[in-house]
């Protein structure tokens, strides 16, 4: 990798900038292919909760995350919605555009704060005319989040919502890297599709386990162990099929 995790070897500080690639798609990009693309990379702050597209929206622009999660959130025709997918740092929301399809399936929304690298649909399906690397490497983001969406659905129609919840943990853990993460009540009954009460519970039963600890919107991570004995095969399988690609 021809430049640090956390930014060019010459970074110029901390905040957001050009120079600070977390993206891993970006940072696989070779040296020459990224600067030119550089240019149409627009850094964004993206605070928790911001709709970034509906489904069936039309995309106009893409989203390199480089810091926090986008999930993507299936609907019923009542209301009703649950979590398919999560995206952050390892990917882009709007990978659809790899396909010549501008729509988006579900809906995707920013729940966990952080910042990504914004170029538009169009920019994005030229460059992809460009270079070879980008394409597979979109490829291969599009792989694996279908092996997760797809094991979503196995997770969320056989396994108790205790163990979802550590998988979904663990998986927000991976990607904020960091044990404490901003969640509220709402928003975990949206993304595991139950009721608020039974996430209350459920979180009260990790808590009293020792596991985590949860308090005014954010929940702690104090048994990171014990956290993944309890979670479903669901996370292992995803994170094991995603490792087998880093080694390529």
């Amino acid at each position: 990798m021809w430049f640090r995790s956390l930014g060019y070897s010459e970074g110029r500080g901390t905040s957001m900038s050009e120079d600070q690639i977390h993206n891993k798609i970006l940072a696989a990009l070779p040296r020459s292919e990224y600067e030119r693309i550089r240019p149409l990379l627009r850094p964004e702050q993206l605070p928790s909760g911001k709709s970034l597209y509906d489904s069936g929206e039309t995309i106009s622009d893409v989203y390199f995350f480089n810091t926090g999660m986008a999930s993507l959130v299936s609907l019923t025709d009542d209301g009703a919605s649950i979590e398919v997918g999560v995206i952050g740092n390892e990917g882009m929301v709007g990978v659809s555009a790899i396909l010549g399809t501008n729509r988006m399936a579900q809906d995707a929304m920013v729940q966990l704060p952080g910042s990504a690298f914004k170029m538009k649909w169009t920019a994005l399906t030229a460059e992809l005319h460009r270079t070879d690397k980008l394409h597979r490497l979109l490829m291969r983001h599009m792989y694996l989040l279908h092996v997760q969406v797809a094991r979503s659905v196995v997770c969320n129609r056989f396994h108790d919502v205790e163990s979802r919840l550590c998988r979904w943990l663990l998986m927000s853990y991976e990607r904020v890297d960091s044990n404490q993460i901003p969640l509220t009540q709402e928003f975990l009954s949206t993304m595991l599709g139950v009721a608020r009460p039974i996430v209350s519970l459920t979180a009260r039963t990790l808590q009293n386990a020792g596991l985590i600890e949860y308090r005014k919107g954010q929940i702690t991570i104090l048994d990171l162990d014990g956290l993944m004995a309890t979670a479903c095969e669901c996370y292992e399988i995803v994170r094991a099929e995603s490792s087998q690609f880093e080694l390529m």
